[in-house]
């Protein structure tokens, strides 16, 4: 009895073994025929009656002011409070000094605007800094969790 078990377990683990070769294989085939028909995974879109530029075009073309493009001022930062003066008027954060400027700096906690006294050692920020400042060391919008 134990030997017809093993011979019908056998069979039925052939035939489903089988069974998945042949879902991998009509996988496969659909996929190949899905690429086929759209003429590749990822095609680039140009109207038909536009010729593409020519290499003398692209290569003459205006080129984007790279000082734009560097000003990554209003990106959102984030860092730990390292060290803060006395004075509170700068703060170390990130192995750079930045400054709280009186009047143009906001910070805010939970939602509201605090003051720069709320800063201290050890505190997570999210920051800005500040848009035209030409030292970049000046902090615009500062959030303190």
């Amino acid at each position: 009895m134990k030997h017809a078990y093993r011979v019908k377990h056998a069979e039925r683990r052939m035939t489903e073994n089988a069974t998945m070769k042949r879902l991998q294989a009509t996988t496969i085939a659909a996929l190949a025929l899905t690429a086929g028909l759209h003429g590749g995974l990822a095609q680039a879109a140009r109207a038909l009656d536009v010729p593409p530029p020519t290499p003398a075009a692209v290569l003459n073309a205006p080129k984007p002011d790279t000082a734009t493009q560097a000003d990554d001022r209003s990106s959102l930062r984030q860092g730990v409070v390292r060290d803060v003066s006395a004075d509170r008027a700068w703060v170390y954060v990130n192995g750079t000094w930045l400054r709280i400027a009186e009047g143009s700096t906001q910070l805010f906690r939970q939602g509201r605007a605090v003051h720069a006294s709320a800063l201290s050692k050890g505190q997570l920020l999210r920051f800005t800094l500040a848009p035209g400042a030409a030292d970049r060391t000046t902090l615009g919008v500062v959030y303190v969790p």
